[in-house]
């Protein structure tokens, strides 16, 4: 766990978690190193979990992933276009995405936006049907 201080963020493991029910949020206790005197008993702090890490050889970014036609994949970018690559997909935590197969280390894809593009594709292939 680590508590998020702008100044000095603290790790620390979860000794207990208070059961609570009827609560938003929940209470835990941990044992935190106080050498400088500047957490007091009661403090009420904002923390990251980390429940489980694993290592991937390849991955990108959640906000990249589109699916089309029911397949997921992202936008790569070539010279100035882009086309949609389909993917195989593997772990995934809130940030990231495993790349099985589908995409090579180094090559460049559409992280921030990339629905943009996919409504792009969208529009012109509802036009083409027309």
């Amino acid at each position: 766990m680590r508590i998020l201080d702008r100044d000095n963020p603290i790790d620390a493991n979860i000794d207990h978690v208070v059961p609570s029910l009827d609560t938003p949020y929940q209470l835990a206790r941990i044992k935190l190193k106080n050498t400088d005197q500047t957490l007091v008993p009661g403090l009420m702090v904002e923390a990251q979990v980390v429940t489980g890490q694993f290592l991937a050889a390849l991955a990108v970014s959640r906000n990249a992933i589109q699916e089309i036609e029911g397949r997921q994949g992202v936008f790569i970018k070539d010279g100035e276009t882009y086309s949609f690559t389909p993917l195989v997909l593997g772990r995934q935590d809130d940030a990231f995405v495993e790349i099985l197969e589908g995409l090579a280390e180094g090559q460049e894809y559409v992280s921030d936006n990339s629905y943009l593009l996919k409504a792009d594709l969208e529009k012109s292939e509802a036009e083409h049907d027309h």
